[in-house]
């Protein structure tokens, strides 16, 4: 297990008295425990299978790399689920975790739950075969490793709950025939303490330099190339975009950010660690979320939190934080430059007053509704509901 949200989940279910909650991962224990605090729940680190993921996204394996990651997901899958106690009530699998042990999962009498924390993958496959198309990028994600799709389809089918980020989610699930009420919501949270300041922050912007921010893996699918094609037609403004993620990997998406623009400067920063990224947000004039398609965005929250003037893709679940206008501004198709480009516009030629109001009232948002504290609840709701 490696996704970052289920270490926020054990934690705020391993603080309801009556849960006993064990956690499996392929990070040491001893990580998990100083980076998230996890001092109050089981956990069983299997960090040699961690070290092997690692190796595999590092090093120059190219073919290789989709059969080696099958291999280690389910060789750590088989190992953790045999080290598991019959008597477990609940199982929530990261998503692809539980088709490794389709053939021994009835030696548990356990709700059996699957946490995917994006959308449909046959949703997305549909919506970058035609992203890919048009720029000419390659097969990235879960749509390069079909693998991935052939066990997300039967853990689905298996599954007693799928627990996922968005009612956006949600819909691609039903759409590709998953039954609705199989389905559960739990919208993610955000750590206030990490990322509020006090530090003030002017909401004056310089047509000489607008600094925009985006955060997440520099991939196809995260838009950042549709956010280009609209930022080169506000030719009155220079623009300074800034990147903080896992570096491209695809040609195509390299030359994009490579190529040199009259108006934009584009800086990208590789991955950053969660402890330092408020300094990003802070340091933004507006955070931009261009996904073409996403289960949620935790980011989104993040900036919100920080205080941050955001503008979110329709496509990407957190979309659902954004009243627009009120506390952000939805975009309503990053693919259609027209309008894209007007979202910028309207936000850049607002008053530094109404900027600053827009980002009071997004963080006030997050701090009464989308706590980390509100993702648990929501969680330990979902597991309750129909009990077996």
């Amino acid at each position: 297990m490696l996704r970052f949200h289920l270490f926020n989940q054990a934690d705020e279910l391993g603080k309801i008295s009556k849960n006993n909650i064990q956690l499996y991962t392929s990070w040491p224990s001893r990580t998990a425990i100083k980076r998230y605090g996890l001092k109050h729940i089981n956990i069983k680190g299997y960090w040699f299978f961690g070290i092997l993921i690692f190796l595999s996204q590092k090093l120059p394996l190219g073919l290789m790399s989709s059969y080696i990651m099958k291999f280690i997901n389910y060789t750590f899958a088989r190992y953790a689920f045999k080290s598991l106690s019959v008597n477990v009530d609940k199982l929530i699998f990261c998503s692809t975790h539980l088709y490794p042990n389709l053939d021994i999962i009835d030696r548990c009498n356990a709700e059996v739950i699957i946490d995917h924390g994006s959308v449909h993958p046959m949703y997305e496959m549909n919506l970058m075969d035609i992203e890919n198309n048009k720029y000419g990028f390659k097969l990235s994600g879960s749509e390069s490793r079909p693998w991935v799709q052939s066990w997300l389809i039967k853990e689905f089918y298996i599954a007693d709950k799928i627990f996922v980020c968005s009612d956006l989610a949600k819909a691609t699930f039903v759409k590709h025939g998953v039954k609705s009420e199989k389905i559960y919501i739990n919208k993610l949270g955000v750590n206030l303490n990490q990322f509020t300041t006090d530090e003030s922050r002017t909401y004056v912007i310089s047509k000489e330099c607008v600094d925009i921010l985006c955060v997440g893996a520099v991939i196809p699918k995260k838009g950042i190339h549709r956010l280009i094609d609209s930022l080169i037609d506000i030719e009155e403004y220079k623009f300074k975009l800034t990147c903080v993620g896992a570096l491209p990997t695809d040609s195509t998406l390299k030359r994009i950010l490579e190529k040199r623009y009259d108006n934009i400067e584009i800086n990208l920063i590789g991955p950053v660690d969660q402890t330092e990224l408020k300094k990003f947000y802070v340091d933004s004039d507006l955070f931009v979320l261009p996904s073409i398609c996403d289960g949620f965005g935790m980011v989104t929250a993040q900036a919100m939190a920080s205080k941050t003037v955001c503008l979110i893709s329709n496509s990407a679940g957190s979309k659902e934080l954004i009243d627009n206008g009120i506390n952000g501004f939805i975009i309503p198709d990053v693919k259609n430059k027209i309008e894209f480009t007007q979202v910028l516009s309207k936000v850049l030629k607002l008053s530094p007053q109404e900027r600053e109001l827009v980002a009071n009232n997004a963080h006030a948002s997050v701090k009464n509704s989308f706590k980390w504290s509100d993702y648990g609840l929501s969680v330990q709701n979902n597991l309750t509901k129909n009990e077996k």
